[in-house]
């Protein structure tokens, strides 16, 4: 598999409406929202407490992100179903020249992106792009023990948690080798948020443009490595997009880019396509090459706000900054508009600012580092007792509980790439921790150092020393309840700052 190492400049629209055809799959009015029942529960193991994680034993260091590297990504595309394009690219940044009245969004969302597009083995897509990547570079890089890969959304749950803002979740559990696997978990893999409203669909679609490499996608999907309280952790997260060039460069005309019928595979309905994946007829997922890969540098978290509430942009800035910093993009769209009309847009690095709330959120970073060495702990400790483990939370709750799966669950990967996942895995382990087959991985003193097509680790020639700064999993954030304001004649909540991660709730993170 070959990447092309240059970007073309022809680009592929997202669609500003919607179809109506029945063949699109597309729902263009929401359907009444019915809650599926919570899987039942398995046996509680352990409880961590929140006011027990305070821990002291980190050195200055270690309480900052760091070494933060793209490692993979990829996009899913429309069709054929179930396939994904590596490494893919984020949507381009291509504002409209001059502001037009978009329509609220409607239809059906997904809240997992990567459950609905492959329910049996939701972290498949996220892991057989690394393997690719991998496969098609002259030589791999050493990431060092990978000890947590988890989905922004898993970690930002733990985050809230320790916070104090947490929304009930679970998390399922799995361990490979010494990694622990963090995964979403919701009531089903197609469950979807009820009563979208707000911009937050709508407004990407106007103002961003995928390019012809990757035309067709539906997401773009992103694997991103730090360090934090000497854990290694993979992140995995859905960019809303990248700047390149002049950003108010003119949009494609009808002879430069293609058109798609449907370029939103998370707002689909859910079809008995959907059940067949679930009861084993699910086809093996297709990957194939294309795109580029984006340096973090250049992508962008995307937000939009009425404009009602313009005098309120530092108090909206602020709940951003945790979500942020974990997937560490920093750039911030933030779109005002007044009745779908976009009239004050601003692109905003917000680096410093992310740099500044980690400083004064120590104390509770120090927590966050602590609850996940007690998750490793735990999981290493449930592997070797031959237990498949879960994390979950109600809501107001003082701790979370570790609890045993109950049985029927999915393997975390299909068989084949499970066992090439364990190989990539083992490579850059140094934990020296003993593996399922018994030993410990096999080493000497002089192993404990990279190989040697892995010597560049620190000094990596495409990655820029200040690398590292963090769309929600989706376009927004959660809605301040005082957000009730008349709007066209009525009052309305304005749901532009709400997203798949938190749902359409009205309440403010």
């Amino acid at each position: 598999m070959s990447f092309p190492k240059t970007m073309s400049n022809s680009r592929c629209p997202w669609r500003l409406e919607r179809p109506s055809s029945p063949s699109s799959g597309q729902s263009t009015v929401s359907r009444p929202f019915e809650e599926l029942p919570p899987a039942p529960l398995g046996k509680t193991l352990k409880r961590i407490w929140r006011a027990h994680l305070l821990s002291t034993d980190f050195r200055e260091d270690e309480v900052h992100i760091s070494e933060c590297e793209v490692v993979s990504s990829y996009n899913w595309m429309e069709k054929p179903k179930g396939s994904i394009v590596v490494p893919g690219m984020p949507a381009r940044w291509t504002p409209l020249p001059e502001p037009v009245e978009l329509k609220e969004d409607c239809g059906t969302y997904y809240r997992d992106r990567n459950a609905a597009g492959y329910p049996k083995h939701p972290l498949e897509p996220a892991v057989q792009s690394i393997l690719e990547i991998e496969a098609d570079s002259t030589h791999s890089k050493s990431f060092g023990t990978v000890d947590i890969f988890g989905c922004a959304s898993s970690l930002g749950n733990l985050l809230r948690f320790i916070r104090g803002t947490a929304l009930p979740f679970r998390i399922l559990v799995e361990v490979v080798g010494s990694t622990v696997h963090l995964v979403r978990r919701e009531r089903s893999p197609f469950d979807t948020i009820p009563n979208v409203r707000g911009y937050g669909h709508t407004f990407p679609s106007a103002y961003t443009t995928w390019d012809t490499e990757v035309c067709g996608s539906s997401s773009h999907q992103r694997i991103i490595r730090y360090k934090l309280g000497g854990l290694g952790i993979f992140c995995r997260f859905e960019g809303d997009g990248y700047l390149a060039g002049d950003s108010h460069s003119s949009r494609p005309n009808s002879a430069d880019h293609c058109l798609v019928a449907d370029l939103s595979v998370s707002s689909r309905e859910p079809s008995s396509d959907d059940a067949d994946a679930l009861t084993g007829d699910e086809p093996e997922l297709k990957v194939s090459a294309a795109g580029n890969l984006i340096h973090q540098d250049l992508v962008f978290e995307l937000k939009t706000r009425s404009i009602k509430r313009q005098c309120e942009e530092n108090f909206f800035l602020e709940p951003q900054l945790p979500r942020l910093w974990l997937r560490q993009v920093p750039n911030l769209v933030l779109a005002y508009h007044s009745s779908g009309t976009f009239t004050d847009v601003r692109v905003m690095d917000v680096r410093s600012d992310v740099k500044k709330w980690e400083n004064r959120e120590a104390t509770a970073v120090k927590k966050f580092v602590g609850l996940l060495q007690q998750i490793v702990e735990a999981a290493r400790d449930g592997l070797e007792d031959g237990l498949r483990l879960e994390i979950t939370y109600e809501e107001g709750a003082n701790n979370i509980c570790i609890r045993e799966q109950e049985p029927g669950l999915p393997e975390l990967l299909a068989p084949a790439t499970l066992e090439r996942w364990k190989t990539w895995l083992r490579k850059r382990d140094l934990s020296h921790f003993h593996w399922d087959d018994g030993h410990p991985d096999s080493r000497n003193s002089s192993d404990d150092e990279p190989d040697d097509d892995c010597s560049d680790f620190h000094c990596l020639s495409d990655v820029d020393p200040d690398d590292g700064y963090e769309k929600l999993d989706d376009y927004s954030d959660l809605h301040d309840p005082s957000d009730n304001e008349p709007d066209d004649g009525y009052e309305k909540l304005d749901y532009t700052a709400c997203d798949d991660e938190y749902s359409y709730c009205g309440h403010c993170e």
